[in-house]
């Protein structure tokens, strides 16, 4: 389940992307697949390195130091470190898009992890404080509030997208611009 699951997330986001960075899909069914499905399993192993990492960070700078701040500093910094590579990867390879560079992935991919955490600490912190989602959900809260988190989660992606691409259009229309007083 968790496979489908993310193979048809990868689908959506690169579909998502798509319409961010105003193209039309002319990719085969079949390429788009294995494009998602490549995308799922490096979404995993950067999980699965962000866990481990963050865990073995955790335990290294656990002993001595007083308060525990520097582990939890460490640990999130892999995490926002996972995120800016994971959404890179995803604007580089997700939308169809013949020529596009690494350069024009950096900006959307900090954006989009800065907003990433900033919206998850505001969705635990509303959980945790202000929600009466427990009388409203009941046994179904916890699912109710993961569900919010991945909404979060994909507009964040998204709005990152939509950020790389406007900065690529002004690049484009000054380059171009470039180009034609350099021709008079």
């Amino acid at each position: 389940g968790a496979t489908w699951a993310g193979f048809n997330a990868s689908w959506a986001m690169i579909a998502g992307l798509n319409v961010a960075y105003d193209t039309e899909e002319d990719r085969r069914w079949f390429e788009i697949a294995a494009r998602a499905g490549c995308l799922a399993i490096m979404v995993v192993v950067l999980v699965m390195a962000a866990l481990f990492g963050t865990h073995y960070i955790g335990r290294q700078l656990a002993g001595p130091t007083p308060g525990r701040i520097l582990p939890r500093i460490a640990q999130w910094g892999a995490i926002v470190t996972i995120l800016m590579i994971s959404f890179a990867i995803f604007y580089r390879f997700g939308p169809n898009l013949r020529e596009h560079r690494w350069q024009w992935s950096t900006p959307g991919a900090i954006f989009g992890a800065m907003l990433w955490v900033a919206s998850t600490l505001l969705v635990q912190e509303y959980f945790d404080r202000f929600a009466s989602h427990y009388r409203i959900y009941g046994r179904l809260a916890a699912t109710a509030a993961l569900m919010i988190w991945l909404y979060m989660t994909s507009a964040t992606i998204l709005i990152g997208a939509e950020l790389n691409s406007e900065i690529e259009k002004a690049g484009e229309k000054s380059g171009t611009e470039r180009a034609a007083r350099k021709q008079k």
